[in-house]
């Protein structure tokens, strides 16, 4: 919108060559113009450089619209800059919950891994404190029979004894 407004705003004036074009004159280089009026200095005028009020005010217009484009460059830049981060922001984002995943993923995979060891050994501590239960027993039964064989040979020694 703002350059159809410059074209009409350029359409309206005559050709001239603004001031701060007429340096490029001198070199090989194509000079833009501008439909700006044309008219001559007075004749006491000391700042005579052949262009007119208009085509200073042309030259500030162009001086103008090169600013505003270059704002409305920057303007551009920003907000693509903005959007560029705002993409990397979301992409950073996404990332590390992936990788959060990954290495929750993992963790629930070692942990399973340790529950399953725990049981395991537990099941085995219990085999183990099952077999130490059978084991006290028998000792018991073997030192109870111990204690019978032993008042056994004492009764048979006093047998023996009281026999002879």
């Amino acid at each position: 919108m703002f350059i159809q407004q410059q074209q009409l705003l350029l359409q309206q004036l005559q050709p001239c060559k603004p001031p701060l074009m007429a340096q490029m004159a001198h070199e090989s280089l194509p000079v833009p113009t501008f439909n700006l009026p044309f008219f001559e200095p007075a004749q006491g005028d000391r700042t005579s450089t052949n262009f007119s009020p208009l085509c200073e005010l042309g030259g500030d217009l162009f001086t103008r619209m090169q600013m505003d484009h270059q704002q409305e460059l920057q303007r551009f830049i920003f907000s693509q800059s903005e959007k560029t981060m705002v993409e990397l922001e979301q992409k950073r984002r996404r990332h590390l919950a992936t990788v959060l995943r990954v290495v929750e993923d993992r963790m629930q995979f070692v942990l399973r891994g340790k529950d399953e060891e725990i049981a395991i050994l537990g099941r085995k501590n219990s085999a183990l404190e099952e077999r130490v239960r059978v084991l006290e027993m028998e000792g018991q039964i073997w030192k109870t029979l111990a204690q019978n064989n032993e008042a056994t040979i004492t009764a048979l020694q006093k047998l023996k004894s009281a026999r002879a």
